[in-house]
Formats: C-alpha cells, structure tokens, sequence
C-alpha cells in the first residue's frame, strides 16, 4: 500500500513533467510552421509588389520618349524613321535591352520597327502580340477626347503592360501613346501613334528581386515549374495564353532554422527531467523499502508479543472456563466471569493490534465461513454486558427471529464492527436509558 501510495504521488508528478515538454516541444513545432507560412505569404507578397515597381519602371523610362512635342512631330506628323533610329534610345541607359521595338501609326499599323539596335521591315513586326495592350490604350485614348493640356503641365500617360510568351519564351510587352507635353503640336489625327516595346522577363528586375529579397533558387516558368510543397509561388497572367507565367523560389524559413537550433536546449532539458525523475523514483523505491522493512519489523514484532502474551492468556481464560463448571457460590463465579470475559477482551484487543498492523502492511484478509448470525450477537452481550453494568447501563440485544439462522460471511470482522459500535455507544451514552443493539 506504501509503495502504491508513494509512485502514486511521483507518477502524476512525472507525467505532468512529460505532458509540459510535450505541449511545449508541439507547441514550438506549430509555431515554427506558422512563422514559415507567414514568411512565405511575406516574400509573396513582397514579389508581387517588387515586380508591380519593376513594371513601372519600364514604363517610367518610355514615358520620356512618347510624352514629348517633339516624338509627336516626327512619328506623328513626318513619320521619320532616321529621328526614331537617333532619338528612341535614352531607356538604353537605364539598362533595358528591348528585343523588340515598333511604332504604328494612328490606324495601328508599323511603319517602324526596330530589333535590338539595328532596324529591320515594319513587315515582320509582331503587332500581333500587342493587340489586347492596343486596344486599352486606344479605349484610354478615347476616355481622354482630344489633347488639352494638363492643368499641372505635364499630361499622364497612357501606357499599358503585360506578360506575353513568343516562342515558349515570356517577355514583357509595353504599349505607350505619343502624345504631346507643352502643346506646341497637336497630334494630326483622332488617333496616335503607339510605341511598343518587348523586354525579356530577365531585364524585369528579376535578379533585382532575387537580391533584394533574398529568394533562393528563383524559377520561372509558363504554366508550371518544378516546386516543393514548401516553396513560395506567384502566378501572373499572360495575354492570350492559356496557361500563367509562374515564379517559384525556396522561402526563407526563420521558423525551421529557430526549431532546429532549440533541439539541442530542448533536448537537454529533457536528458534533465529525466535525471531527476530517475533520482526521484531511485528516492521512493529506497524510502519504499525501508518503510516496507520498519512494517516488517512492526509486524513481527506484534506477532512475538502476541504470541508470548497470548499463551498464558490463554491458560487464564481455559483456567477461569474451567473452574466456571464448577461448583461456585454466586460471588464466586461472577468473579470467575470477570476473569474470563477480561481474558476475551485482551485477546480481543492483541487481535486488534495485529490488525492494524496487516491493514498498514496491506495484508488484512476476509474470510468467507458459515457462522450463527444470532450467536455472535449474543456473545457481544455477554462480553460487554458487564461494561454497560459499570456505567450504570443495561446493555439489551433485540434478536429479529430472521437472524436465527446460518450465514456465511466473516464472524471475526462482523464481531470487531459490532463491538466498536456498542463501545462507542457506552462511551459517548449519557444516563440511564438502556442500550439496545438491533440485529
């Protein structure tokens, strides 16, 4: 029952330790996963916004060449290829390489075209690449009716953009409005001219992106490139495509790395429960056994004195019954009663210690044996009648007939209950009323 009672108290002590590290080691796992996700869906978002910036870059450095009087004098009014072939350049020197450069005239189609630096036949343009850019900037071009000048002094251009795949590969497709910017000359038309660029995806600031954001292992792709289930991608639509373009790259993953530089704390902090769980149990199995080994001790030492009291006891008791069937005057043989009932009660009472000391040893046993129920009851008047009588009581057993009768159970337990329960009625009994025991 010790040893039950003391792993009981280190057990729930234990698993509560092992449940803590448990909530906490899932705990740093779930977070570590959600500091990753968040850090992908951060990079996303930030990829998206940078190639949003890039975009608008390109357009920034064609808005010089198209917002001008004097690109509208001579794509508009003269359409003159050698003043295309010396002025629409500046943008080189921003570092955007166009493949591709055309000018359609006002009914949208070439008259120029260049590939890289050197100028090729208006014939071999790719207009048709531009036609869903072409047809937003004429609708802008319309929203806005005739040129007036801007009240600030500088008119908004008119540009449109997009992803376009020519040949398996994606470039970037600008479309921008020649328009004047002072008004000294007015397009000569309902409708301008429109310069339009290609500039390969690789010049859209993609390793710009890569660098500023730190993206590991960026793809690219048409429609689907090769990608974990942990990687971060964007998708972009293409004009007149099927499929979308699609950037992937290995995401930072903060969580992970944090996770992975706690295993070692974490794992010693376990080695240190562990420690001192096992110095705890070592503790209670030695106070376990030493506390079994004073109750060892205890118990034989109640068994030795009960055996050495309990046999001359017993030769009182056997010397009182017998000289009780004897011829005695009245004194005599309540004398004689006295003597042996006082014999039953320390035989009672070394019985009583023994018990305790099985109960602390947790080896009280319960038989099961045939016994007179009324019998028994009988003999508790006999032994106790004499105490009430001392106190002035009168110790009474009512029998219910129903009792007069063989039952099976444990007589010696069912004696000792029903004794501690008249003892205690003639201990707490306050005047003269009888004591009665109902069975």
């Amino acid at each position: 029952m010790r040893r039950l009672s003391g792993l009981g108290l280190l057990l729930p002590t234990a698993l509560l330790a092992v449940a803590a590290m448990a909530v906490f080691v899932l705990s740093l796992v779930f977070w570590s996963r959600g500091v990753d996700e968040s850090t992908r869906l951060r990079e996303q978002e930030l990829v998206r916004q940078g190639l949003a910036s890039a975009i608008a870059e390109v357009e920034a450095s064609i808005v010089p060449e198209t917002t001008w009087d004097e690109a509208v004098l001579n794509l508009d009014h003269r359409g003159d290829l050698a003043w295309a072939d010396a002025n629409l350049n500046d943008f080189y020197a921003l570092g955007f390489d166009f493949s591709r450069l055309l000018v359609v005239d006002g009914t949208d189609q070439p008259f120029y075209h260049r590939q890289g630096l050197d100028q090729v036949e208006p014939e071999e343009a790719p207009v048709e690449v531009f036609s869903a850019l072409m047809s937003q900037v004429r609708a802008a071009e319309t929203r806005r009716g005739p040129w007036r000048p801007a009240p600030g002094g500088h008119p908004d251009p008119i540009q449109a953009s997009g992803f376009v795949a020519i040949d398996g590969r994606i470039r970037l497709a600008t479309a921008s409005l020649v328009q004047p910017d002072q008004g000294g000359v007015r397009p000569r038309g309902e409708q301008a001219p429109i310069l339009l660029t290609l500039l390969p995806i690789e010049q859209v600031s993609i390793e710009v992106l890569q660098d500023r954001y730190l993206l590991g292992d960026l793809r690219t792709g048409l429609g689907a490139v090769s990608a974990g289930p942990d990687d971060a991608q964007l998708s972009i639509d293409v004009l007149d495509a099927d499929a979308p373009l699609v950037l992937a790259w290995t995401p930072q993953k903060p969580g992970t790395a944090l996770l992975r530089r706690s295993l070692l704390p974490v794992l010693a902090v376990l080695l240190a429960f562990g420690a001192v769980a096992a110095v705890m149990v070592t503790r209670a199995r030695r106070s376990w056994r030493q506390q079994m080994a004073a109750q060892r001790t205890q118990a034989e030492f109640l068994a030795n004195m009960s055996h050495e009291i309990r046999t001359p006891l017993n030769g009182v008791v056997a010397v009182a019954s017998a000289l009780e069937r004897t011829t005695l005057t009245p004194v005599q043989r309540e004398m004689v009663q006295i003597i042996r009932t006082s014999g039953l009660s320390l035989e009672r009472l070394l019985s009583d210690l023994l018990d305790v000391s099985r109960m602390e040893a947790g080896t009280v046993a319960v038989t099961a044996e045939p016994f007179h129920l009324a019998e028994a009851v009988r003999m508790l008047e006999t032994l106790l009648g004499p105490r009430a009588t001392e106190k002035g009581l009168v110790l009474a057993v009512e029998i219910d007939p129903r009792a007069e009768a063989l039952v099976v159970g444990d007589p010696l337990r069912l004696k000792q209950v029903l004794a501690n329960l008249v003892v205690n009625a003639l201990k707490f009994k306050i005047g003269r009323a009888p004591c009665r025991e109902r069975v």
